[in-house]
């Protein structure tokens, strides 16, 4: 999977050895990705990790969930019940995300303030 700049070449190295791990339908923790990367474990291999996997769920299936044990690529239909869950769990943050922008928005309307956003 090629990675694009304005990633840097090791973020690219990194998230190309996940996706290769991916790719072969296994499911892997942060831990684990972080030993195949020959990393140590910590918040901010941590970090490396979870971006890598945002990358590269911006271009395939990825199942995750926040109590689950880690990710895995949906590469058949038996992997659809899984994915359903992860784009609930999506579905949720998004609306989460949604309420907290309500407060902004009063304010932006009491002061009338035309606000908008790319």
């Amino acid at each position: 999977m090629p990675i694009a700049k304005p990633y840097t070449d090791k973020q690219a190295e990194y998230c190309n050895r996940i996706f290769a791990e991916l790719k072969k339908g296994v499911v892997l923790s942060r831990q684990n990705l972080c030993s195949l990367l020959g990393l140590q474990y910590n918040s901010s291999t941590d970090r490396i990790v979870r971006d890598c996997i945002a990358i590269i769920s911006e271009r395939y299936p990825i199942i995750s969930k926040s109590n689950s044990v880690g990710y895995k690529m949906a590469m058949s239909i038996e992997d659809a019940e899984q994915l359903k869950n992860s784009w609930a769990e999506l579905d949720k943050k998004i609306k989460a995300l949604q309420a907290k922008k309500l407060p902004m928005i009063k304010f932006f309307d009491s002061h009338k303030i035309n606000i908008t956003t790319t």
